[in-house]
């Protein structure tokens, strides 16, 4: 089990959760805009949490509600 555990804000297709994967970090969720790179980056990580919209803080405490 990570120490760590990474979210990936404006995610694109996935290259900080990617790192972070290799880093040993646990990944909890990632966040885009654009509908394509939101494809993408759920076909390079389809165990991960996706969110196509922005992310505001609102939106990190109901996802995160121990941090």
């Amino acid at each position: 089990m990570s120490k760590y555990t990474a979210i990936d804000l404006f995610s694109g297709a996935g290259g900080i959760s990617e790192g972070c994967r290799q880093a040993n970090f646990s990944s909890g969720f990632s966040t885009d805009f654009d509908e394509m790179a939101g494809k993408t980056f759920t076909f390079n990580h389809p165990s991960l949490v996706t969110r196509m919209r922005g992310c505001d803080p609102y939106s990190l405490l109901i996802l995160f509600p121990n941090y």
